[in-house]
């Protein structure tokens, strides 16, 4: 942050401008308690929206609960509910969680939210009429046991590159590689600890 304007070398803007400020942290996941590790990342934003606010600067700091994705899905399950509950249950608590350490949305919403829904339709809709959404085929691991196609959260195996366990979508516990829907090796499914297959 900068207050000396663009002769100083920074490449910023003097504050404050014309133009209004937004200020955002990465959504948390709606599937269980915040830790010290969200309130690290949501407090440093606060005080930056803050900061800025106290050099005269419109700002909005807003954030929300994603309530979309395979941990929703996989502790739902567990939990006998739908994902969208289980979500909305713990996006109400990260509302009113937050203001107990002093940070202070301007809007906190969930990606649930009426607004979020459109917009998110209409970017779609906007790169399938530029020809940029198409179909393509990839190898899925399915449980024949539970006789389901499975999500990377309910897949484990080795990690085909440094052999520790990995889940579906990452090797966490080794080498921290990304890994594409196909690549654990000896796939296991979470729900039935049985072996699951690849298919198209």
């Amino acid at each position: 942050m900068s207050d000396t304007g663009d002769g100083d070398g920074t490449g910023h803007e003097a504050f404050p401008t014309d133009r209004p400020a937004v200020v955002t942290c990465g959504l948390p996941y709606a599937n269980g308690d915040l830790h010290i590790g969200h309130l690290r990342t949501y407090v440093g934003g606060d005080t930056y929206a803050r900061a800025l606010e106290t050099l005269g600067q419109e700002t909005a700091f807003v954030c929300g609960s994603d309530m979309h994705g395979t941990p929703v899905a996989v502790n739902a399950e567990k939990e006998g509910v739908t994902p969208e509950e289980f979500a909305l249950d713990w996006h109400e608590q990260y509302a009113e969680t937050f203001p107990q350490f002093g940070v202070e949305f301007d809007n906190y919403g969930h990606t649930h939210d009426e607004t979020n829904t459109e917009l998110t339709r209409s970017i779609v809709r906007a790169l399938d009429d530029a020809g940029l959404v198409y179909e393509k085929s990839i190898m899925v691991a399915y449980d024949p046991t539970g006789d389901q196609y499975l999500p990377d959260r309910y897949v484990e195996g080795t990690c085909p590159y440094c052999g520790e366990p990995a889940r579906g979508d990452e090797c966490d516990e080794g080498c921290g590689r990304h890994l594409e829907p196909g690549e654990v090796d000896s796939p296991t499914s979470t729900l039935t600890g049985n072996p699951a297959e690849y298919r198209e």
